[in-house]
């Protein structure tokens, strides 16, 4: 799944949890969080720290990958930044 935003993550989780058979209150425990916590996640409405959304994550059976989007325009720009430097040295 594509997760651009954090209403993106937070459907994903609850997908994740659903599909494991987990409540809120129970993947909060494994978490080491509260179920407030969970259902935030899960519904958009905080911005939790990254490590605690791994630890999450990694509960659920599910990694993190990276990669960069082919048709971002900011991706665009950052390659024609690079191209636009010298070569060499300075």
């Amino acid at each position: 799944m594509r997760i651009r935003t954090r209403k993106d993550l937070g459907q994903s989780m609850r997908e994740l949890r659903r599909g494991l058979g987990l409540t809120q209150a129970q993947l909060a425990e494994i978490v080491g969080v509260n179920r407030r916590w969970v259902l935030q996640v899960e519904q958009a409405k905080t911005s939790a720290d990254l490590q605690t959304l791994l630890r999450a994550l990694g509960a659920l059976g599910a990694e993190l990958h990276l990669r960069p989007e082919r048709t971002s325009a900011g991706a665009a720009e950052l390659r024609d930044i690079i191209d636009a430097k010298p070569k060499g040295g300075a």
